[in-house]
């Protein structure tokens, strides 16, 4: 395979893996989290087709609408040209996604090339594609995915991918950001757009852009990034997403400093589940890097055993930062982690070109000798092969089978007959169990749902998802002595009397 990469244009390659990443899309037909649903699709629909429900975090701002902005548009073509079937309003969103994390898959190959050689990237590529939890996870429409992808890009245009000067390497110098102003500006544009989806980014890009500051800069340089590069740049996105807010809201806001207040300061997120302090280390990295794992340690290590290559652990120690400081939020989900995978697969490509007989980085990084070397003269080991493909029954057992009812179910609620005036669909279940609106897109299917809305004000008041969780029978007989019966209830079998 790496002989077979190494052969492909890039514009070859990037259709491969626009290929690939539009399967790998089709075939996660699973649910994983409902913010995947809630946060991005159920609002773009809401927006473009007039209906579709907005959770509380739209009602206390601390969503912005940027990222629901990307699939707006798609909603709003295809509305336009009148190809708005229900089929294409629920997987358009999933292809698009799916498109942009097949560029994602592209700017790591070309980051790893950039920061270690070409043979590495061939693994990094191969370790990125055959990853079960990226599989599973990087084409879901999460803003993690999209941050994760536009940290890549921008990665590689920090470390001076795109830098034409003459004889040199782009990472020779200045590894703390690129020699080109225009490439720091790229990366600052899509850093700054993912931190307006999502607040967290800003915790490598702290780390980036400090250590550029402190170590890659003297003081004009510095003062010049911070007013001719950054300020410009950051400045115009951050207002074109309030521009934006402001429209959709109807009042001036600041989603970043409302995400602080509410998820942080208020601590709401504690809410929905608290991990201690090592989980990312003890679960959550090990688990979505499965078998992956140990390549990822071996090559950190190699790296950092080479003193004079010592600006290749940079990604490490981004890592390292990134997941300590997310650490100290108690609230861990598997899929906060996304944006470091890429990182990781960084290593294990470098451990799997040195297992193939080129340690690029002893040869002097993405150099000639690198370039003659042919994947044949020291194939792979079968045991490495076999921990590689382990993560395909995963990825398969995940995106095909478990928590698969949740989406089936709304293809059968998007199937049901026409109704006059309309079907009415209860769901008795943990509120965001399923999909909504933007997976069924029908006008005559009314839908209502338990409402799990946290208490704000006075945590001690329980919501309906957690009363019905308690005394099943006893809410159903209240709730439905002030509503009509609905033609049809959505639950769990082991709810059923």
């Amino acid at each position: 395979p790496v002989s077979a990469i190494s052969r492909l244009k890039e514009s070859h390659l990037l259709l491969c893996l626009v290929t690939f990443r539009c399967l790998n899309s089709l075939l996660v037909q699973t649910h994983f989290n409902p913010d995947e649903y809630w946060q991005s699709l159920e609002v773009a629909h809401k927006m473009v087709f007039g209906y579709g429900h907005l959770t509380w975090e739209w009602t206390e701002q601390i969503r912005g609408f940027l990222h629901p902005f990307i699939f707006a548009v798609l909603y709003k073509v295809l509305q336009v040209l009148h190809l708005d079937t229900a089929w294409a309003v629920m997987w358009g969103p999933r292809l698009l996604q799916g498109t942009l994390a097949a560029v994602g898959d592209l700017y790591l190959y070309k980051l790893v090339r950039l920061y270690i050689g070409p043979v590495a990237a061939c693994w990094a590529l191969i370790c990125q594609m055959v990853s079960c939890f990226h599989f599973y996870c990087t084409v879901r429409t999460y803003s993690n995915s999209i941050e994760s992808i536009f940290t890549t890009i921008a990665l590689y245009y920090w470390f001076g991918g795109g830098n034409r000067a003459a004889g040199r390497s782009p990472l020779s110098k200045d590894i703390y950001g690129c020699s080109s102003r225009q490439g720091r500006m790229v990366a600052l544009a899509l850093a700054v757009c993912a931190f307006v989806m999502r607040p967290t980014t800003a915790i490598p890009w702290a780390f980036i852009v400090l250590h550029y500051l402190f170590y890659g800069c003297d003081v004009y340089g510095g003062l010049s990034f911070m007013f001719m590069e950054a300020l410009p740049v950051g400045g115009t996105i951050v207002v074109a997403s309030l521009l934006l807010d402001r429209y959709f809201f109807g009042n001036w806001t600041l989603v970043p400093l409302n995400f602080l207040r509410l998820n942080v300061l208020q601590g709401v997120g504690d809410l929905y589940g608290t991990h201690p302090f090592h989980w990312y280390f003890t679960q959550g990295l090990p688990t979505i890097m499965f078998t992956i794992t140990p390549f990822i340690i071996i090559g950190i290590i190699k790296a950092w055993s080479m003193r004079k290559h010592m600006p290749r652990m940079h990604l490490a120690w981004l890592t390292l930062w990134t997941s300590i400081i997310y650490s100290l939020l108690s609230h861990k989900e598997f899929r906060f982690l996304l944006p470091v995978l890429p990182l990781c697969m960084v290593y294990a490509g470098y451990t799997l070109a040195c297992m193939t007989g080129c340690n690029e980085l002893a040869q002097g990084g993405s150099s000639s000798s690198s370039s003659k070397f042919r994947p044949r003269d020291c194939p792979i080991p079968r045991y490495v092969t076999i921990l590689l493909l382990l993560n395909v029954p995963m990825a398969a057992y995940f995106s095909l089978v478990h928590q698969r009812g949740a989406i089936s179910v709304m293809q059968y609620i998007r199937d049901l007959p026409p109704a006059s005036p309309s079907h009415q669909v209860d769901f008795l279940l943990n509120c965001h169990a399923t999909p909504y609106h933007a997976y069924v897109h029908r006008e005559d299917v009314q839908m209502r749902f338990l409402d799990c809305s946290p208490p704000l004000q006075d945590r001690s008041v329980l919501h309906e998802t957690a009363l019905f969780y308690a005394h099943p029978d006893l809410f159903v007989d209240q709730y439905y002595s002030r509503r009509s019966l609905p033609s049809s209830i959505v639950t769990k079998d082991d709810l059923v009397p």
